[in-house]
């Protein structure tokens, strides 16, 4: 993962060797390119940090990279979805529970291969998580 910048300032992120290649259609470049090469050409490489914990209640994209001590590292932005998009996820996530956790308690239930008591208690655990 690369940035290109102009200037000192961000021309194109993220920015790849065949991007590079394709910019500098004349220049003959070796098969591994040094970093030092990458540098000339106002190439650097981005230093990949790990995403924030999914969270099904907010947006986690990508944002743009920061250089901190001439290291430049990959960043997030982690907003708020919408209320009423949360809402209709966790609708979504409860009726998916239901069908894949308490319904086929319930089908148990009806054949006598487990209490109706196992049943209502999985209904209200799904509840209270959704």
């Amino acid at each position: 993962m690369y940035i290109k910048l102009n200037n000192n300032q961000i021309e194109q992120y993220p920015y790849s060797i065949d991007k590079l290649k394709q910019d500098n259609a004349g220049t003959s470049f070796p098969d591994v390119i040094a970093e030092t090469l990458l540098n000339e050409f106002n190439v650097y490489k981005v230093k990949a940090t790990t995403p924030p914990e999914h969270n099904f209640a907010k947006n986690i994209l990508e944002d743009t990279p920061i250089n901190t001590n001439g290291e430049w590292t990959q960043t997030w932005k982690v907003t708020d979805k919408p209320l009423e998009e949360v809402e209709n996820l966790k609708e979504n996530f409860r009726a998916a529970a239901y069908q894949e956790e308490a319904d086929p308690l319930f089908f148990k239930w009806q054949r006598g291969e487990t209490t109706k008591q196992e049943w209502l208690d999985k209904v209200l655990e799904i509840k209270s998580r959704w």
